[in-house]
């Protein structure tokens, strides 16, 4: 699968998180049914993750990626709160403040490469610095509350290392990946267990892996063919999904 064909798997999986939180499918779906589809909404994060691992290893000008990254980030953030509030309508409850809802996980991919950079920069010269550099990203990733927090950015890390070209048992790469998709996802977990959700548990940790298996075992990094305009199609695509699924989350009456 080439990287173009993952983005293209990653918005889909993404649309279907985000449709699904406003139309709520697995109320009408059989049971079984309603418990598998959800798994498919999993996959978007992981993909995103290993594509600005991906990007930031073979893009031309990284100080160029980064803007973009800003810039869609901060068109998006408008429309992140809209769909919240419509999802937030749709379940009956009062629509979060526009401070509430977080930062966006562009923001986080932002942050992500950021902090790639940093590592790249300081790891051999000075290791310790990199350690600082890595934890001042993850305290900051908390305490602005970006999607994923440092759960996201340990991912990844991990991705970074898996993707430097050396060999390595594909056992060992799946367990680093299921490990990381464990801790990126620990205080959800803890939730779910201390609430008895136990199915939660297996959604947001099988999930996650079955992205990150997809992404780094079933892509083959090259970039694909694809028309020049499907890059600025890839980022619009995020800020008008939740633009059109929030209007349309305040538009149907409550469930």
């Amino acid at each position: 699968m080439t990287v173009t064909a993952l983005k293209l798997l990653g918005l889909c999986s993404m649309l279907w998180d985000h449709f699904s939180a406003i139309f709520q499918p697995g109320l009408y779906l059989p049971g079984p049914l309603a418990r598998v589809v959800p798994y498919f909404g999993r996959l978007a994060a992981p993909i995103f993750l290993y594509s600005l691992v991906s990007g930031f290893r073979h893009t031309r000008d990284r100080r160029r990626y980064g803007v973009r990254l800003l810039g869609f980030a901060l068109l998006s953030q408008l429309p992140y709160w809209l769909f919240f509030c419509g999802e937030a309508h749709r379940l009956g409850s009062s629509s979060p403040a526009l401070g509430d809802i977080g930062l966006n996980i562009l923001f986080t991919l932002f942050l992500g490469l950021v902090m790639l950079s940093l590592v790249e920069r300081l790891w051999y010269p000075h290791r310790p610095a990199a350690v600082l550099a890595v934890a001042g990203c993850m305290l900051l990733a908390r305490l602005l509350d970006f999607e994923g927090r440092e759960g996201y950015l340990l991912i990844i890390l991990v991705l970074y290392h898996l993707t430097d070209g050396k060999k390595r048992p594909r056992w060992q790469a799946a367990l680093l990946l299921l490990l990381a998709a464990v801790l990126a996802r620990w205080r959800l977990i803890l939730l779910a267990a201390e609430t008895g959700m136990h199915p939660s548990i297996l959604l947001n940790t099988l999930g996650p892996f079955l992205g990150l298996a997809l992404a780094y075992f079933g892509c083959n990094s090259e970039k694909g063919p694809a028309p020049r305009w499907f890059r600025w199609v890839n980022y619009l695509f995020y800020p008008l999904h939740f633009l059109v699924l929030g209007l349309v989350g305040l538009a149907l009456p409550p469930l």
